[in-house]
Parts: structure tokens; C-alpha cells; sequence
């Protein structure tokens, strides 16, 4: 997996019996590192096994589908906006039993 994916660790939403998980990071501005308004590009590499009935990449009200990736990574993009300095931004997956979303190198990046 090296080689598709940066480091050892994935985020791993599954379990052995039916499952429904999300995972989620409010992104907000700050005096440091100001989270200006405006477009941006968010990103990641996922993988899925088994069978889920939904996986998803999201960022407030915009979702993406995560289809079956039959067991290989896959890049998603999806261009997103930040109003009033903050977004969340997270997974989810649910599955009747054995499947799992694995996610890796998220980002977020502004688009002049």
C-alpha cells in the first residue's frame, strides 16, 4: 500500500457485525492560520472491502459516493467552499457486516 498511500496507518471505519460510522473534523479559521472563505479542493485516497450499502466523503452539505473499489485505492476530489471561516469535513460508511472504507491522505487545499 506504500505505494499508493503516504505512512503505515489508514483511517479503518468497519466491523465484524452491521455497522453505521462517521467520522468527522470541524476545519476552522484561526489567528495563526486563517481559514479564508472561498473555493477549495478536498481530497483523498480510499480504499473498500467487502460490501458496504454506503461510503462517503463529505464537507458540510456536499457529498461524494464512494463506489467499490474492489479492494484498490482510489484518488476523490470534489471542489467545496468554506463560508465564515469553517467546514466540516468527514467519512461515512455503513455495512451489514465485513465491509470497510479505508481512507488516507485527506486534504484540503484552496483553489485560486
Amino acid at each position: 500500500d506504500r505505494s499508493k498511500v503516504v505512512g503505515e496507518k489508514a483511517l479503518s471505519l468497519c466491523d465484524k457485525v452491521p455497522f453505521e460510522r462517521r467520522v468527522f473534523q470541524l476545519v476552522k479559521s484561526r489567528p495563526e492560520i486563517p481559514l479564508n472563505d472561498g473555493r477549495y479542493l478536498l481530497s483523498a485516497m480510499v480504499r473498500t472491502d467487502g460490501t458496504l450499502k454506503e461510503a462517503q466523503m463529505y464537507a458540510d452539505t456536499v457529498v461524494v459516493e464512494i463506489h467499490d473499489t474492489k479492494g484498490q485505492w482510489e484518488f476523490i476530489e470534489q471542489e467545496v467552499f468554506v463560508k465564515k471561516g469553517c467546514i466540516e469535513v468527514g467519512f461515512r460508511a455503513s455495512s451489514d457486516t465485513g465491509g470497510r472504507l479505508l481512507v488516507d491522505d485527506v486534504s484540503l487545499v484552496r483553489v485560486m
